[in-house]
């Protein structure tokens, strides 16, 4: 059964109306003009349907809406309602007419004139509104000032931030004030189709677009957007306000206090959200020439137990963004039916699969074999039923080979092409010889993943401003930059919670910079927060990543210090700062094209490091480098036992320990791993948990449960474990009888301070030590470096490249 697809076919509107919103901060007494204007106008208002009640009440007819005017100017004659003249006469005839279009709408809608929900007569205004507006037309002869101020008849010259210019003149103002207590002047303007034009060459590109939850929106040319989900980002802050907000008194200032801190929280949620969907919205239109998107019923989807996440998406502002500005600059828009199954139809051969639990990622046609994302297969599918709709009546392809007869030849629907098909697999059955037409197929990606590795050569150099003026072809990004980031939390199957794609910019605080990422480095943390050790849902989505080296603002080379602290608050050492945190904790980490850290974490590169070498740096080798010469306390010479050699701190202290003179064994269960220990400077390796030939001085401690006792029954007399990591477990048995009786000491290190970073760049340089690195992959392939890192497949560094 073919199901409907709404399209709308829009050239430019020669007469399309739109709003541009500026911020206003008038004085004290402006304020209390503009409150004046706001009670008047909510008076008059109000007047209106009571008196129309009135009337209806004692049977008289309907007052009609030059009756109200008349009433109003009689009104103003009178002693009780002489204060009305003290506004502008403009205001309190806009009100009336804000009441007479409520009172059309209300009677189309009770009349079956008006689509939509049913709409109620008009209510009385309030005091208590936290929105209060009023409207000025050109009668009122409001006037843009030469030095940027609004003159408005009897409020005064308002100071207006402008954000951007006015494209025409305006017809009407209206000033709001918000929940926020923020005042807004919302200038009504008409636009020029030929600056629309200009602004926005025809391109020659078409695009699918299925929003989602997970992704906010993926492309069917492959390009993922990133939902920035920022209710769920700001709830933490929201609860605690709403908290002491219930807190205050009834009816007290202070609960007003708090009253407006909420407001303005919701506000800036709403803010963050509104600008995201503008952004969006204008490179999905000044990109393409036709978008075609499916008609969700939000409202719908606002009842189920996805409410909040479906209305912090936005995706019915996003949709009607797309078409007024599709209308804009001629752009062709269109809607594919709610009901067409695009999620359950091969985009490659138009097999139906049947539905999917939402859990279901990826899946693998029956018919063909091609592995579909789910969501990039429903994009390519909502283009092909736009294209459809829109080229002709019967549908075309938009394949790069042919697949089966429905999809490529006019003139025959989907639902033919699946009785071919299954007739020709019902003949191969039979042992007849196969008929139909032939499926010719090449490799596909098998997901989003895939389509980026492909490419992402070509999508480092093409940003979204296009640079070069010229319209680039094959894969682009839309907007953001691309990371590895954690968006939910699984301890038992931590890669579910990894995802690849775009990601908003960063925003840079005061004191903070930019770094363009080069290199980074996977580190153990990275796994942890996938499997939610160290951090909390709602801090979630959030770029992963600690080890960092690229350029800085300056073109600098640079190596980040992945502690963010305050030095003085730890004496000193930011390290023992209490509220320190890394980055990819409460700072989106190093995973992404760019990262923003403060200036102060940054540390020169020396030339003789390469970017990979210096991005093993910050975590792993800083971490060993305390370990050894601050939290040791042995001179060289000395005996240490390194547990676990193979993960990225165990071979950083092999090879900062060989290079510094001291005397190094190894244990590892892998006999490879082993062998590449001795490789590195290990004077001697036994396997994990073996007698060793004489007890040692110092035990460097980095697996945890799976070695504790053995690193106890290792030490001297008096000697001293070092443990900065316990990645087998962290609740072994303590061992107390044997440490109190023979003077042991335990000793945490964690990280290493930003002084401590630049000395062990100076001893790698001087030395000629180098970090070992396991293996280089694009970070468009960083899902097999976390593989390796779960299954324990390394020895050393795993380094993701941009």
């Amino acid at each position: 059964m073919d199901i409907a697809v709404f399209w709308y076919e829009n050239e430019y509107d020669l007469d399309m109306q739109l709003r541009y919103n500026y911020r206003l901060y008038p004085n004290m007494g402006q304020r209390a003009a503009l409150a004046q204007a706001f009670g008047c106008a909510r008076v008059v208002f109000n007047d209106g349907p009571r008196a129309r009640q009135e009337a209806f009440a004692a049977g008289r007819p309907f007052l009609t809406d030059k009756e109200l005017s008349a009433r109003l100017t009689a009104a103003k004659a009178t002693p009780e309602r002489a204060w009305l003249g003290e506004v502008s006469a403009v205001v309190l005839q806009q009100a009336l007419a804000d009441l007479n279009a409520a009172y059309r709408i209300f009677f189309a809608s009770a009349a079956g004139q008006r689509k939509g929900p049913k709409a109620g007569p008009p209510r009385f205004r309030s005091r208590k509104d936290r929105r209060q507006a009023i409207r000025f037309t050109a009668n009122a002869r409001f006037k843009v000032l030469p030095g940027g101020k609004l003159r408005l008849p009897k409020i005064g010259d308002v100071s207006v931030r402008w954000s951007r210019e006015l494209p025409s003149a305006p017809s009407s103002v209206t000033v709001v004030k918000d929940a926020a207590g923020r005042y807004v002047a919302s200038f009504v303007v008409e636009t020029h189709p030929a600056a629309d034009e200009e602004r926005f060459p025809v391109p020659d590109h078409e695009v699918g677009i299925d929003l989602g939850l997970t992704s906010f929106a993926v492309l069917s040319d492959g390009t993922v957007i990133r939902s920035p989900k920022f209710l769920r980002r700001a709830e933490r802050k929201l609860r605690r306000l709403h908290k002491a907000l219930s807190r205050k008194a009834p009816r007290g200032r202070n609960r007003e206090k708090a009253r407006a801190r909420v407001a303005r929280a919701h506000a800036q949620v709403a803010d963050s959200r509104r600008d995201f969907h503008h952004k969006v919205s204008t490179h999905v239109i000044r990109d393409n020439q036709a978008v075609y998107i499916e008609d969700l019923c939000v409202a719908g989807l606002g009842r189920t137990r996805l409410a909040k996440s479906v209305h912090d998406a936005g995706w019915a502002t996003f949709a009607n963004m797309l078409e007024y500005k599709s209308r804009r600059y001629g752009r062709a828009f269109g809607k594919v039916g709610r009901f067409e199954p695009t999620s359950q139809v091969c985009s490659t051969c138009g097999a139906t699969d049947g539905p999917k639990p939402l859990h279901v990622r990826q899946w693998t046609c029956a018919s063909c074999g091609t592995v579909h994302d789910r969501d990039l297969n429903a994009a390519r599918n909502v283009l092909a039923l736009g294209r459809r709709e829109r080229i002709n009546a019967c549908g075309d392809s938009i394949r790069p080979l042919p697949a089966v007869a429905a999809v490529s030849e006019p003139g025959t629907h989907r639902s033919a092409a699946l009785a071919a098909q299954e007739e020709s697999s019902r003949r191969r059955g039979r042992g007849g010889r196969q008929t139909g037409y032939p499926r010719l197929r090449r490799r596909r990606p098998s997901s989003v993943l895939e389509w980026h590795s492909r490419y992402v050569k070509l999508a480092v150099t093409m940003h979204c401003g296009r640079r070069g003026g010229g319209r680039a072809t094959g894969f682009c990004r839309v907007w953001g930059m691309f990371a590895a980031t954690a968006v939910r939390i699984d301890a038992d199957d931590p890669l579910s919670g990894l995802e690849l794609g775009e990601r908003p910019e960063p925003t840079v605080p005061d004191g903070w910079t930019t770094v363009t990422v080069k290199a980074a480095a996977l580190n153990h943390h990275d796994v942890w927060t996938l499997r939610g050790v160290g951090i909390s849902e709602d801090r979630l989505p959030i770029v992963l990543g600690c080890d960092a080296a690229g350029l800085d603002e300056d073109g600098n080379e640079v190596v980040v210090h992945a502690v963010i602290a305050d030095p003085d608050a730890g004496g000193g050492d930011e390290t023992l700062d209490p509220r320190r945190s890394l980055l990819s904790e409460r700072h989106d980490g190093a995973f992404a094209e760019r990262v923003c850290v403060p200036r102060r974490n940054l540390v020169p590169k020396p030339a003789a490091l390469s970017f990979e070498e210096a991005a093993c740096l910050p975590t792993a080798y800083l971490t060993a480098y305390k370990m050894l010469f601050e939290k040791s306390g042995v001179q060289p010479g000395a005996t240490l036992l390194v547990q676990g050699a193979g993960g990225g701190v165990a071979t950083a202290l092999i090879v900062l320990g060989r290079a510094a003179g001291y005397r190094i064994w190894a244990t590892s269960r892998s006999e490879t791993k082993r062998e590449q220990a001795l490789k590195l400077g290990a004077d001697q390796v036994f396997p994990s948990g073996t007698r060793l030939p004489e007890r040692v001085d110092v035990v460097l401690e980095t697996v945890g449960q799976a070695t504790w006792a053995h690193s106890v029954r290792s030490l001297k007399p008096g000697g001293r474990i070092v443990i900065s990591g316990a990645t087998s477990g962290d609740a072994p048995p303590a061992e107390l009888t044997r440490v109190f009786f023979t003077q042991l000491s335990v000793t945490g290190s964690t990280m290493g301070s930003r002084d401590q970073l630049g000395r062990l760049t100076s001893f790698l340089e001087q030395t000629g030590a180098r970090p070992v690195i396991d293996r280089v992959l694009p970070l468009a392939q960083a899902r097999d470096g976390f593989q390796a890192m779960i299954a324990g497949d390394l020895f050393g560094k795993i380094v993701f490249t941009l």
